[in-house]
């Protein structure tokens, strides 16, 4: 099982570097461009999307251990290899809406174990966050944290751990005046009176990313907009939970803890908390 695994995730570390390199060489302008496509959850599709997903397709339907492959960009699970073992789920480019404007952008991704009643336990989840330098963040049993020097990503921090408290609120505020519940609201007017600031990229690898170094709360709860939640639970929110969790944080979903969720359909959505236990319990 280990063997596999670690092919699983060397193959991961090979498409983001792919990815990274794209992103470092190509004309973002031209990445950022909206094709005519729509993806599985009708959102607008850019060139970057299909290139990064058609990469993480490719690299994956070649390790046997891999049964399934669950895209944001593919309407169906992929692949049905009789002997394997996992399900890999991935948002191929996190973040498209900041590709041509040169923002943090990323890979998100969920390594799943499939059980005998045919049921998907998640077993281990990073991203790869596309920046001034692109990092590599993966959570099995610890989390650890990666930078891509001379080709290779190099372990530069063991066992990172989330603060129990931070200074910072990442949320759309633009958003309060659509969104269902105001306790979101209030948190956040209760802890800017403490001191805290804002900060919101929009994209969730950055803002996620950001909450897990320096503590606080990432909130994204549903709204007018978005009924049921705008993150999709298997390959965003779910594996997100998991690393924060795994970093001694919080992942929910406003009312019960993301990883106890089920899942009936691979594009379903969700709220999203993500938090240090200190602003969680304010909460």
């Amino acid at each position: 099982m280990k063997k596999d695994f670690d092919e699983i995730i060397q193959v991961l570390k090979l498409s983001c570097k792919e990815i990274s390199e794209l992103i470092k060489t190509k004309n973002l302008l031209h990445l950022g461009s909206e094709t005519e496509n729509k993806n599985a959850t009708d959102d607008a599709v850019k060139e970057l999307d299909i290139q990064s997903n058609q990469i993480l397709i490719d690299n994956l339907s070649k390790v046997s251990s891999v049964k399934y492959i669950a895209s944001e960009e593919e309407e169906k699970l992929l692949l049905n290899n009789k002997n394997g073992k996992y399900l890999v789920s991935f948002d191929p480019l996190d973040g498209s809406s900041n590709i041509d404007v040169n923002v943090t952008i990323g890979t998100i991704f969920g390594i799943y174990i499939i059980e005998n009643n045919n049921k998907f336990k998640i077993s281990c989840a990073g991203y790869s966050l596309y920046g001034s330098q692109t990092q590599f963040i993966l959570a099995h049993e610890k989390v650890e944290l990666y930078q891509l020097l001379n080709d290779e990503f190099k372990l530069i921090k063991d066992d990172l751990r989330i603060p129990n408290r931070g200074k910072i609120v990442s949320m759309n505020l633009s958003y309060n005046h659509i969104n269902f519940n105001k306790k979101y609201e209030n948190l956040a007017l209760e802890l800017f009176d403490k001191g805290y600031t804002l900060r919101f990229v929009g994209s969730m690898v950055a803002d996620a990313h950001r909450t897990l170094l320096k503590g606080g709360i990432f909130m994204y709860p549903a709204n007018k907009k978005s009924v049921d939640g705008k993150i999709r639970l298997l390959y965003e929110a779910i594996p997100f939970a998991f690393i924060f969790e795994k970093a001694g944080g919080i992942g929910s979903n406003g009312v019960e803890r993301l990883l106890d969720v089920e899942f009936d359909d691979i594009h379903q959505r969700t709220p999203i908390i993500l938090s240090s236990k200190y602003e969680f319990s304010k909460l």
